[in-house]
């Protein structure tokens, strides 16, 4: 993409005011455990957030105080989720997904069925079906009112995913195994593949598709850690609507095999993060990407001729989040204030305000400058 002289001046400013003054910021809860999920509903009306421990936080964001700490003792917790018009709360842990209800706080159901850990969930916009999919490849549509299995579809074992509904009532699944990214639409129990390439020498942290399910974003750290790199952690963006198909040859002993892998287009790699970057998640215009990390120790340990041992050793302490803006792929804000890693990342309804989630036992609001938004966005081309 070609950007003018004057959009490219006015993003280079808007860097220079997001590095010095990205916005305020603004401690909502000071927790007794840290908080490790958040979820903000549709109608920005309100934020939920899971302790390390289990129990679920709600918190009324218009009149800024706690509505109830559901209690759920189960710390194995996988997900979480927030129905649009936040009537319910959903957290899945192993195998089980439990319904609460916002209001009141109570238990409302748990839905069974799944035979593996549950990697993501995801309501559609109307909020009357809840989406599920496991580590053993399995996803299953679920009636909220009724508490019922609606239907099933077997998709592709994986180590890491996400789920999210389209608004045609498709559903999109991008799961990764050994390396290797794959999306699936899942439409009337029948399941293909959208697109599929391997990320050799990453390690995969994050997925989180954009509000119009036409990119993917992969948060990644390389294998083989260097010090001596600035570009260790990394975001790729999978453009969906421009995979195509290609060739790629595979030996297996003296044979050859050239699977049809459907490879997806992507540009320069997102970059400044220096700590491992742990969520992310685009505004809901789609025109930004925020993305949140943590601390890192490394240390390398290696012999010199005489045998005396050398030691190498690196200590970061980040604790940033960071915003993009997606058109110019650059950074255009920092957000700091967080004693240790930003676990979770949410946005508000309007896209103004990113709510955070640290291991320091606090999630804190960051209000983003209009003028900052203002200048993060291209100037109108004149023909």
């Amino acid at each position: 993409m070609k950007i003018d002289p004057a959009t490219g001046l006015i993003l280079f400013l808007a860097c220079l005011v997001g590095r010095a003054q990205a916005g305020s910021d603004e401690i909502l809860l000071k927790l007794n455990e840290p908080p490790s999920q958040l979820a903000v509903s549709a109608d920005g009306k309100v934020l939920a957030a899971k302790k390390s421990g289990g129990n679920i936080v709600l918190w009324s964001i218009p009149e800024k105080k706690l509505l109830h700490e559901v209690v759920d003792s189960r710390e194995y917790f996988n997900c979480l989720a927030l129905s649009p018009n936040h009537e319910f709360v959903a957290s899945a842990s192993l195998k089980s997904i439990r319904l609460w209800d916002v209001s009141t706080g109570e238990e409302k159901g748990v839905l069974n069925g799944h035979k593996s850990v549950i990697l993501s969930i995801d309501f559609s916009p109307e909020g009357k079906s809840l989406a599920s999919v496991s580590q053993g490849g399995t996803l299953i549509v679920w009636d909220v009112d009724a508490r019922t299995e609606k239907s099933r579809a077997k998709v592709f074992p994986c180590e890491h995913a996400t789920v999210a509904f389209r608004t045609d009532g498709s559903i999109l699944i991008a799961m990764t195994k050994d390396n290797w990214i794959q999306v699936r639409e899942v439409r009337n129990e029948t399941s293909k593949v959208v697109a599929r390439a391997p990320h050799n020498n990453w390690k995969i942290h994050r997925l989180s598709f954009s509000p119009d399910r036409k990119k993917l974003a992969v948060a990644v750290e390389r294998d083989s850690f260097d010090p001596d790199r600035e570009d260790n952690d990394q975001v790729h963006l999978w453009d969906l609507d421009s995979a195509e198909i290609a060739q790629r040859e595979r030996r297996y002993g003296l044979f050859s095999v050239f699977p049809a892998d459907i490879c997806p287009k992507w540009g320069r790699p997102l970059l400044g993060h220096k700590g491992p970057i742990w969520d992310i998640v685009f505004t809901h215009d789609g025109t930004r990407l925020l993305t949140s990390s943590g601390g890192r120790d490394w240390l390398h340990i290696d012999f010199d001729e005489t045998g005396e041992t050398k030691r190498k050793s690196l200590q970061i302490r980040e604790h940033a989040i960071k915003a993009w803006d997606l058109a110019a792929m650059q950074e255009i804000a920092t957000f700091q204030g967080h004693k240790d890693s930003v676990r979770a990342l949410a946005i508000s309804a309007d896209s103004n305000t990113v709510y955070s989630a640290g291991r320091d036992s606090t999630i804190r609001a960051w209000r983003i400058a209009p003028s900052l938004a203002e200048a993060a966005a291209p100037a109108a081309q004149t023909p």
